[in-house]
């Protein structure tokens, strides 16, 4: 692919979305740094995918236990799951 005209933002989206969003700081650094040749700080990689800590809640497995078990707790109400949360976020 031609990244010359992604910027160091779009860069770090499309490396976490191609190798996952897991891996530490330095990894998508170096990569940003391989593949534009400039080096990102740390503080613009927690900005643009998020804290490690938050990143490695966000893989489908994760989402499909935690949202599999959220359906348990109502139930298994989908409806009722669905209305919970839309309301979560009024």
């Amino acid at each position: 692919m031609f990244y010359k005209k992604e910027t160091i933002s779009d860069l770090l989206r499309i490396i976490a979305n191609e190798y996952g969003y897991h891996h530490r700081n330095k990894f998508y650094i170096d990569k940003v740094e391989e593949l534009k040749g400039v080096r990102p700080k740390r503080q613009h990689v927690n900005s643009v995918i998020g804290p490690t800590s938050k990143r490695k809640m966000i893989n489908d497995e994760n989402l499909t236990v935690y949202g599999k078990t959220f359906l348990r707790k109502c139930d298994n109400d989908l409806a009722f799951a669905k209305r919970v949360l839309e309301n979560c976020y009024v």
